[in-house]
């Protein structure tokens, strides 16, 4: 893989794209350092080596240089084999009719669920099906036979588990020369069982008259669960059920024995998280109450594990790559980084929700609260944008389905998405208004997991520690973090923003959003590099505190971005805070985001003078726009 392979695929791109400039060169040169390197590993017999990292901008072109990167070195090297490997069924078709118009048909295929059939096409999507109808249906055994594939993470991920071969990793026995993956998957699995699983397990075992006694030890598991589930007020415990003897004793359990069971699916996800107790890789978990008035919540015993298994060739192709848990985790990854994208026309505006809707992406939000919310969303919308504007909104699902219409706001031309939903999707670049209304959220031992996965540790009280409590703190609160603002990013660059000129600056778009304030104004310069400071839409009640009113006023003080000073007592008059406790609110959560971007306190001398907060524009050199001021 040399250099006239690189000029012969960055030509093909240029056929695609229409587009040719020094930014885009540097950013497919990135992308080629890495799958030559990843190339070389492979022709190396290496049996394990360290993942290549691309995380290029969004829209910087990887999944067409890709393209063009695969076609060039199928017509150049006759020993190539390559597989791409996206998040949808959707995106894989898209990649696939791609690379069908640059390569020999019996060259490349593609392989999913819905692919597997004419029903299963017609009901997945018309492109789906046209393929079907024209191309017949495809087997997994089809992928290790030809030397360019596509497929899901789903498929590369279940082949890594099971340590099979199904032609992702391998062509004709052998590994592919590179194995493109497009987007960071969620490798991380978890299993969940509830007592009454348990039960439903012993129950069955019982029938067998030799598992009597594995019966007996199921149903104990099963009272120790609750017992331990209900004792004190942690909702969080270490799992500890069965002693060694016990574990070894489940090693028994044949469940194909049991095949005439009503749920086998059930028995299965019982055994294997009671079996995962014994590794450590388990906690019980019990869910707040769901109604006012009961007692406890659901009571469930989580196993998790890692999925991601690397290997030679691989290249991760993700724009959001340092959010990933085996990132942040501390995995080894060689980084080849593109050139940094400028968003100095992105317009960012921050809405202050009302207090009420805080924790509409909770189960427990009710159909009236979630009716009041797509009233809200809907005046929003229209108050903050024009009828001739394409606009994308972005919502929870459980508001998507109240609000999925033909029409979803009338007067306005908007398209629905949800959260997670067409994270590397094109389908809304031509948007240039983005709405994210509140943001992903997961329940917190599902970040618990994660964290453990990612770190491959077992389940301790003081790692538990850090999912419980008000907030999530250390390593978890930090892989919640990383997910939330994953999220944001991936859902903003939905929209125009995802379209760059030749200079690689970002077309001019408006962002709204309405999460946590708080992380909004400590994350944006890092998310969206040279872009303006934000602007902010307050909701009077929301602003229901001292801390909360003072961190509204310094942000809007800082808008024209010149130097500011506001006493003690202009700001008592505004939010009630007292000079002496000034310095207290100062420090507070919803104010400490604002100090890295150039507020400081200024404290008083003796009577006379009393504390102010002063404002000073930060600028910093950066590696391609020179000097930024916030």
């Amino acid at each position: 893989m040399n250099d006239q392979i690189f000029h012969h695929a960055y030509a093909i791109q240029n056929a695609i794209t229409k587009k040719t400039d020094d930014f885009g060169i540097q950013c497919s040169t990135a992308l080629f350092q890495a799958a030559q390197a990843a190339f070389r590993d492979v022709m190396a017999n290496v049996e394990t080596s360290i993942p290549h990292l691309v995380n290029s901008g969004t829209g910087s072109g990887k999944t067409t240089f890709c393209v063009a990167l695969i076609a060039a070195s199928v017509a150049a090297l006759n020993n190539y084999s390559a597989a791409y490997v996206v998040a949808t069924i959707d995106e894989a078709q898209k990649v696939f009719d791609q690379l069908a118009t640059l390569l020999p048909p019996d060259a490349v295929t593609i392989h999913s669920s819905a692919h597997e059939s004419e029903d299963a096409a017609r009901q997945r999507s018309p492109a789906i099906h046209q393929h079907i109808q024209t191309r017949g249906v495809s087997s997994r055994a089809d992928l290790a036979q030809h030397r360019v594939v596509v497929c899901t993470h789903e498929l590369w991920i279940k082949e890594g588990e099971h340590k099979a071969d199904f032609g992702v990793r391998r062509f004709n026995g052998a590994p592919r020369s590179n194995v493109f993956l497009d987007e960071f998957p969620d490798t991380v699995a978890t299993v969940e069982a509830g007592p009454a699983d348990l039960d439903e397990l012993a129950d069955e075992l019982h029938r067998v008259a030799e598992y009597h006694d594995l019966a007996t030890l199921v149903r104990n598991a099963a009272t120790a669960f609750r017992v331990r589930c209900g004792d004190g007020n942690s909702r969080l415990k270490t799992a500890t059920l069965l002693s060694p003897d016990g574990h070894s004793a489940l090693k028994r359990i044949d469940l194909s024995r049991l095949s005439d069971a009503r749920n086998m699916a059930t028995l299965r996800r019982a055994l294997d998280v009671l079996s995962a107790t014994g590794t450590g890789q388990c906690f019980l978990s019990r869910s707040k109450a769901k109604t006012a008035g009961q007692a406890d919540g659901h009571m469930m015993l989580v196993a998790y594990d890692d999925r991601f298994r690397p290997h030679p060739g691989l290249v991760i192709l993700d724009a959001t790559a340092d959010f990933a848990p085996q990132v942040r985790a501390g995995h080894d990854f060689h980084r080849h980084t593109g050139p940094q994208v400028s968003y100095r026309n992105l317009s960012l505006t921050h809405i202050q929700q009302p207090a009420e809707f805080n924790n509409i992406a909770s189960r427990a939000a009710s159909a009236e609260t979630i009716r009041a919310y797509v009233q809200w969303i809907k005046a929003t919308v229209k108050a903050n944008s024009a009828k001739d504007e394409d606009i994308l909104i972005v919502v929870p699902k459980k508001v998507a389905a109240a609000l999925h219409t033909d029409t979803p706001i009338p007067g306005r031309n908007v398209m629905v998405a949800t959260w997670g939903m067409g994270v590397g999707s094109n389908a809304y670049r031509e948007c240039g208004a983005v709405f994210l209304f509140s943001e992903f959220h997961k329940p917190r031992h599902s970040y618990l997991a994660q964290s453990l996965a990612s770190r491959g540790k077992v389940a301790t009280h003081d790692d538990l520690r850090q999912a419980m409590g008000g907030n999530t703190t250390g390593p978890v609160g930090a892989v919640g973090k990383a997910h939330r603002l994953r999220q944001f990013k991936q859902m903003a660059c939905r929209g125009r923003i995802r379209e760059l000129d030749a200079a690689g600056v970002a077309k001019p778009m408006r962002l709204f959003t309405s999460m946590d304030r708080a992380l909004f104004l400590e994350s944006y310069p890092a998310l969206f590099p040279d872009a303006p400071p934000p602007a902010f839409i307050d909701d009077a009640d929301a602003q229901n505190t001292g801390p909360k009113k003072l961190a509204s006023i310094l942000a809007r003080a800082m808008q024209p971005r010149e130097p500011i000073m506001l006493t003690a007592d202009s700001i008592a008059a505004s939010t009630g805070i007292a000079g002496k406790a000034l310095k207290r609110a100062f420090q507070s959560k919803q104010c400490r985001p604002l100090h890295g971007l150039g507020w400081r306190f200024v404290p008083g001398e003796g009577r006379k003078v009393k504390p102010a907060l002063r404002f000073d524009p930060v600028t910093f050199q950066t590696e391609r726009f020179g000097c930024v001021t916030l």
